[in-house]
C-alpha cells in the first residue's frame, strides 16, 4: 500500500504578549513545501515550549493544529501557544550528597528560591553540578510548590568516590630507576576543596610537593590556589636544593573562562662544588632567590 506524502501548505503562527509570532517562527524548522514530517513537528514544538520556559512560563501549552488536503497532499499548520501563568521557584530540594556538603552543590545552582522560573538556567545548573566533578549522575525534577504558581526544584546526585592513588616505575640512562607517585583529593571532606600530595624520586633527583585549590573562597567566584615543594638536584660537578612556593588568587568569568594571578617563589642553594666544575657554577655557589608573578586565561 502507497504511504501518502503532505507537503506542508500554510504555516500560521500566532504571537502573544511574551512572543511575536515573527520570533517564535525562529523556532520551527520547516517552511512551506517541505515534507510533513510529525516527529520534526513535536520537535519545535518542544523548542517553543523551552522557549516559554525561559521566560517563567513553566506550564506553557503550545498546540498544534494540522489541516490536511487528501486531493492536493498538503497539510496546513496553525500553531496556537497558550502561555499560562508564570511559575516562580519554590524550595530547592538536594539529596544524595552523604558526602558532599550541601553549600558545595547549592552554589552552582543558578536559580534562587522566589526567583522567576527559567528552564535554560535548570539546564545549566545540572551542566554546573556534572562538571564539579564529583557524581556520576545528576537529576534535576520539578514539581507542583505549595502555591498554584510555584515549582519546587529537586536535585538528586549519585556520588562517585574523588580520591586517587596513583604511580609508576620507569628507567632512564641519566637518572636510572624512577619512581613517583601521588595521593589526591578533588573532594576533601566534602567542601569541594583539593588537596594532592606528590613524590618523585630517582638516582639523580628527589621532589616532593603539597598543592591544595579552594575553587570558591567563601562561596564567592574567586578561587585560591597554593603549593609549596621541595627538591634535590645531583649534577656531575654540583648539587642543588630548592624550595618554594606559589600562591594564586583566581576569578571565574561566566561559566566557561577563569582568570588567575599567581606568585612564584623558588630558593636555591648550590653545594658540594667539585674542582672540575666550571666558572659559571662556582660563581652561583651559596643561596638565591627568585620570584615572579604569572597571569593566565583558562577556558
Amino acid at each position: 500500500e502507497e504511504v501518502k506524502q503532505y507537503r506542508v501548505g500554510k504555516v500560521q503562527i500566532e504571537g502573544d504578549d511574551v512572543f511575536t509570532g515573527d520570533e517564535l517562527r525562529k523556532h520551527i524548522s520547516f517552511k512551506k513545501g517541505d515534507i510533513y514530517n510529525r516527529s520534526r513537528m513535536n520537535s519545535d514544538i518542544v523548542r517553543i515550549t523551552e522557549a516559554y520556559a525561559q521566560k517563567g512560563h513553566a506550564f506553557a501549552d503550545i498546540i498544534p493544529q494540522t489541516a490536511i488536503n487528501d486531493d492536493k497532499r498538503v497539510a496546513d499548520i496553525k500553531i496556537t501557544p497558550k502561555k499560562g501563568r508564570r511559575a516562580f521557584i519554590g524550595r530547592i530540594f538536594i539529596k544524595g550528597n552523604d558526602f558532599t556538603r550541601d553549600k558545595v552543590i547549592r552554589r552552582e545552582v543558578m536559580l534562587l528560591e522566589g526567583s522567576l522560573f527559567d528552564g535554560n538556567k535548570l539546564k545549566r545548573t545540572r551542566r554546573r553540578i556534572r562538571k564539579l566533578g564529583y557524581f556520576e549522575d545528576v537529576k534535576i525534577e520539578t514539581k507542583r510548590g505549595s502555591k498554584p504558581d510555584l515549582l519546587d526544584v529537586e536535585i538528586e546526585v549519585k556520588e562517585k568516590p574523588t580520591g586517587a592513588i596513583s604511580g609508576g616505575t620507569g628507567y632512564s640512562n641519566n637518572s636510572g630507576l624512577l619512581l613517583f607517585g601521588e595521593v589526591r583529593e578533588n573532594n576533601l571532606f566534602g567542601r569541594g576543596q583539593l588537596l594532592a600530595f606528590r613524590l618523585r624520586r630517582s638516582d639523580l633527583d628527589t621532589t616532593g610537593s603539597v598543592s591544595f585549590m579552594e575553587p570558591r573562597v567563601f562561596d564567592s567566584n574567586f578561587a585560591l590556589t597554593s603549593g609549596i615543594f621541595l627538591a634535590n638536584d645531583e649534577f656531575e660537578t654540583y648539587e642543588r636544593d630548592r624550595s618554594g612556593g606559589n600562591l594564586g588568587f583566581g576569578r571565574y568569568l561566566g561559566e566557561n573562562w577563569m582568570a588567575n594571578l599567581m606568585y612564584q617563589f623558588e630558593e636555591n642553594h648550590i653545594f658540594k662544588i667539585k674542582d672540575t666544575a666550571n666558572s659559571f657554577v662556582v660563581k652561583q655557589k651559596g643561596v638565591s632567590s627568585t620570584s615572579g608573578v604569572t597571569g593566565t586565561l583558562t577556558r
